[in-house]
């Protein structure tokens, strides 16, 4: 199997709206994991995408979510 690893960046959204999504996705993934995926140290699981997306939409942000890096690894 492969993950597919990344880092998000709420750079593009308004400024409001990236504070709701940011509360809301500490909420779901924990402050330390938000953070990881912030900095591109964790693994964003494509099901953690999916994740990230359905946050977004619920927070009003309609477009999909911008990941700074892909690349795949073997999950062992």
């Amino acid at each position: 199997d492969f993950l597919l690893l990344s880092a998000i960046t709420l750079h593009n959204i308004p400024e409001g709206m990236a504070k709701a999504i940011r509360k809301a996705m500490i909420q779901t993934f924990t402050k330390t994991k938000y953070f990881k995926f912030r900095k591109g140290t964790a693994p964003i699981t494509p099901a953690d995408r999916s994740e990230i997306a359905a946050i977004c939409r619920s927070c009003g942000w309609n477009e999909p979510p911008v990941f700074d890096s892909y690349y795949e690894e073997y999950d062992f």
